[in-house]
C-alpha cells in the first residue's frame, strides 16, 4: 500500500489502484476482473476459461457478476471486523450471515451433479469457478468453519476440485480452511 502511491506509479495508474497490470508493450489495466478477462483472453486456455460458445461466455459473466455483487460483498462484510478493518456490528453480521447462506444454498444446488460451475464441462475450471472460489476464499479461511461448510457438500466437493488445480492452489496460498471459529 506504499508503492502504489509513488509518483512513478501514479503517473502510470493515476488512481493508485491495485492490482494494476502493465504489459511489456505498455498496455495498462486496473480492476481485478478486467485484468482476469484480459489474461484469459490472451492465453492458451481461452475457451476453457471464458467459454467456447456465447452461452458459456454469458454464464461466465453471470457468475463473475454474482461474485462481485453478492458473494464478495457479503464475505467482506463478515471478514472485515475479524481483521480489524471495521468495528463489529451485530446487525450487519446477522444480515450478512443470512445473505451468505442464501448465496451458498444457491451455489450448492447449482453444483449438484456437476464438476464445474459451467454445465457439461469436463475440461477444468472456467473463470466462473475461479471468481467464485476467490469470493469464498477469505470466508472459508476466517469465518465459515468446518461445521458451517459441511452444510454445503456440493460446494466443498467443487472447492476441493478447484483447489486441486496446482496453479489455483499456488495462487490461493494452499487450501487452508478454518477449522473452528472462535465464539
Amino acid at each position: 500500500m506504499k508503492t502504489n502511491k509513488t509518483p512513478e506509479f501514479l503517473e502510470k495508474f493515476p488512481l493508485g489502484k491495485i492490482p494494476s497490470f502493465e504489459t511489456p508493450s505498455g498496455f495498462r489495466l486496473t480492476e481485478t476482473n478486467a485484468i482476469a478477462y484480459y489474461l484469459c483472453e490472451s492465453g492458451p486456455k481461452k475457451d476453457q476459461l471464458l467459454g467456447a460458445t456465447p452461452e458459456e461466455r454469458a454464464l461466465v459473466h453471470q457468475w463473475v457478476f454474482f461474485t462481485i455483487e453478492h458473494l464478495s460483498k457479503t464475505v467482506l462484510a463478515l471478514v472485515r471486523p475479524l481483521v480489524g478493518i471495521v468495528p463489529h456490528d451485530t446487525k450487519v453480521e446477522e444480515e450478512s450471515v443470512k445473505d451468505l447462506h442464501r448465496w451458498l444454498e444457491y451455489l450448492n444446488e447449482h453444483l449438484k451433479g456437476r464438476p464445474w460451475i459451467l454445465p457439461n464441462r469436463e475440461a477444468g475450471p472456467s473463470l466462473a469457478d475461479l471468481a467464485v472460489a476467490g469470493g469464498l476464499r477469505m470466508g472459508f479461511r476466517l469465518y465459515l468453519d468446518e461445521d458451517a461448510r459441511n452444510s454445503y457438500p456440493n460446494i466443498m466437493e467443487w472447492w476441493n476440485r478447484v483447489l486441486s488445480v496446482p496453479e489455483v492452489e499456488k495462487a490461493f496460498g494452499g487450501n487452508r480452511l478454518l477449522e473452528k471459529r472462535a465464539s
